[in-house]
């Protein structure tokens, strides 16, 4: 699985204790593609600091083994 976290955050070091734990986390299975909708939408002020790791653990970075494709469609 991958998850990829996203913090409201100019910046994020996922390692850090207090950066490096996400505002939002989505999970993917492996091989597979998986959507997320927010009909009211997600509000956000710092900007939006992204990663993606194996782990669900807070300040962990192991990266995936292959490629992660995200994709952010806003308005």
């Amino acid at each position: 699985a991958a998850y990829v976290k996203i913090r409201d955050a100019s910046s994020a070091t996922p390692t850090h204790a207090t950066n490096g734990r996400p505002t939002w986390q989505f999970c993917c299975p492996a091989a597979s593609k998986t959507s997320y909708t927010f009909p009211e939408g997600q509000d956000y002020s710092a900007g939006l600091s992204l990663w993606c790791t194996t782990d669900p653990a807070h300040q962990n970075a192991s990266s995936p083994a292959a490629s992660v494709v995200v994709k952010l469609i806003t308005s």
